[in-house]
């Protein structure tokens, strides 16, 4: 959290010695595992703007404290700073985009094609000022005036999610604001995160569509579950 960027924005990864130059680059005198070609080091994709990592950050920072020392002030500073860079940022609207448009949101793995995860973006902005708020409270840590513009942007994202990311005519959250059809088994996080219970309606029938087949316009297979459908995502 020490290493944001001027905006105050973090990178997806770093080296291993904390150094934010990953450039990709291809070897092509190795050919790899089994031919494998192309082999590449370092990641292209260090640069994308993904909003996950701010929320799942925070919720281990959050979660840390029942096993870690509390934080430092100094440390408090670092997580206030990225609470503001998450609430006040212009996010732009949930779109199909390229891979590499530094100013969209990027999917939750990286892909080889276009993609979009307007619900769990919002729903990762929401668990990063949660976060803030809670650790707040519960290590009674100043705000500086910031509680209150805080839990109007943690409640507005979550009325946002409610009203766009529900589809109620296929009774599940969609993996977008503009294609509301389409499920994201990403969702299945949401009781974890303290979006939703476990027992909430909408939680249980996106989770019975998300156990179909795909089929039967689910993700279940063989005990195991896709991400996505891929035969609807444009690859």
């Amino acid at each position: 959290m020490q290493s944001q960027n001027p905006d105050g924005s973090l990178q997806i990864m770093y080296t291993i010695h904390g150094g934010k130059d990953m450039e990709e680059i291809e070897l092509t005198h190795l050919s790899g595992h089994k031919d494998s070609r192309p082999v590449r080091i370092g990641n292209g994709a260090a640069d994308h703007l993904q909003l996950d990592i701010y929320g799942e950050l925070l919720d281990f920072v959050y979660l840390s404290q029942k096993f870690a020392r509390p934080l430092g002030y100094d440390m408090w500073l670092a997580v206030r700073d990225l609470v503001d860079c998450r609430r006040d940022r212009e996010l732009p609207p949930a779109r199909l985009v390229d891979m590499g448009s530094a100013e969209q949101a990027e999917a939750l793995h990286v892909l080889q094609g276009p993609v979009d995860t307007a619900s769990n973006s919002s729903s990762s902005r929401r668990v990063a000022i949660d976060r803030g708020l809670r650790l707040a409270e519960k290590r009674q840590l100043p705000l500086g005036g910031r509680r209150q513009k805080w839990l109007d942007a943690r409640d507005a994202l979550y009325e946002e999610i409610q009203e766009k990311a529900w589809n109620p005519k296929r009774g599940i959250y969609s993996q977008s604001y503009d294609e509301p059809d389409i499920l994201d088994s990403a969702v299945l996080v949401a009781p974890l995160v303290f979006f939703c219970p476990a027992s909430d309606p909408r939680f249980l029938s996106t989770l019975k569509e998300i156990l179909k087949s795909p089929e039967r316009g689910g993700l279940a297979s063989n005990s195991l579950v896709y991400r996505y459908a891929i035969s609807l995502r444009h690859l």
